[in-house]
């Protein structure tokens, strides 16, 4: 299987119920650009984070990690949106979305939280 049935290396996968991260760590081992939402902050700091740092650090032994050799690399980030923007759109509630948005980089001490 070359892994090219549905997308390409580069393209971007894009999961709206990210729930346990099998799209995202399928995606990141395929070299495939990816953006998962869950609307459930535990189960991003249950499963999400734990299973695509281990993606990442190659210590996901599950999927297609042996039939692509995966070792491991790359790096993701994630990004906290406020539950709720206001209550209308105008050209200024895009500026109010920017600003609800808090990008924050994997680091351990968010699984703390």
């Amino acid at each position: 299987m070359d892994g090219s049935i549905a997308t390409n290396p580069s393209d971007l996968v894009v999961d709206l119920f990210g729930g346990s991260g099998t799209t995202a760590a399928v995606a990141h081992k395929m070299r495939r650009r990816w953006l998962i939402t869950e609307r459930n902050f535990q189960t991003v700091r249950d499963f999400l984070l734990p299973r695509l740092q281990h993606v990442v650090s190659g210590t996901d032994p599950g999927g297609i990690t042996e039939m692509l050799s995966w070792a491991g690399g790359g790096g993701f980030e994630v990004a906290q949106v406020s539950p709720r923007f206001g209550t209308g759109y105008s050209s200024a509630g895009f500026g109010g979305i920017r600003r609800g948005l808090k990008k924050t980089a994997i680091r351990e001490d968010i699984l703390a939280a």
